[in-house]
């Protein structure tokens, strides 16, 4: 990418970035800088060292977006076969997705309620989704450390998951045991 330059919105506000602890991310979309592929990236000002207020410079960090969300989603649900993860926006659009009709930018219908949550809010319930009977459960995002919390940054992303009970149209649903969800503190 040498001698390529980074688009005009984008220059614009790492040069507007007020601080070194400042930075500035795209949103998820296709990026040359990532084989074309969606992605998030990460621009920060480099300073003049004799005068902090002139930015003479930028760096961008391209997040591995496809293989690091892969990795969360697949760990999170183990083995398990019977089931499915996705991380979605508050729209639905697939950020990343272990179900393969549901790829990265399809659209997972969300209701309402789900994407309304508040960030750092969960909500389960038993759902039809694919033809069967399924728990679904959603938490939305609520930053990491000082990251989306308190440095203005806001882009939320919801993990949803579906554990598989049934196909529809069974007469017996077995019901797993309710399970308790402590919140990290």
């Amino acid at each position: 990418m040498i001698g390529q330059h980074v688009d005009a919105a984008t220059l614009e506000r790492v040069q507007a970035l007020h601080s070194e602890q400042d930075y500035h991310v795209t949103p998820f979309e296709s990026s040359a800088l990532y084989a074309g592929q969606p992605t998030y990236i990460y621009h920060a000002a480099i300073r003049d060292p004799q005068n902090e207020s002139r930015v003479v410079g930028g760096i961008g960090i391209v997040f591995d977006a496809a293989p690091e969300f892969a990795a969360m989603l697949k760990g999170g649900l183990g083995d398990q076969a019977d089931m499915q993860a996705l991380f979605v926006d508050r729209s639905g659009r697939v950020i990343s997705s272990t179900d393969p009709t549901r790829p990265v930018g399809s659209v997972l219908a969300l209701d309402a309620g789900l994407s309304q949550l508040p960030n750092g809010e969960s909500a389960s319930r038993i759902v039809v989704h694919d033809g069967q009977y399924a728990i679904m459960g959603c938490t939305v995002s609520c930053g990491y450390r000082e990251f989306k919390v308190s440095d203005g940054y806001n882009e939320d992303v919801l993990a949803i998951v579906f554990k598989f009970l049934a196909k529809c149209g069974i007469a017996q649903v077995r019901v797993p045991e309710p399970r308790r969800f402590s919140r990290p503190t």
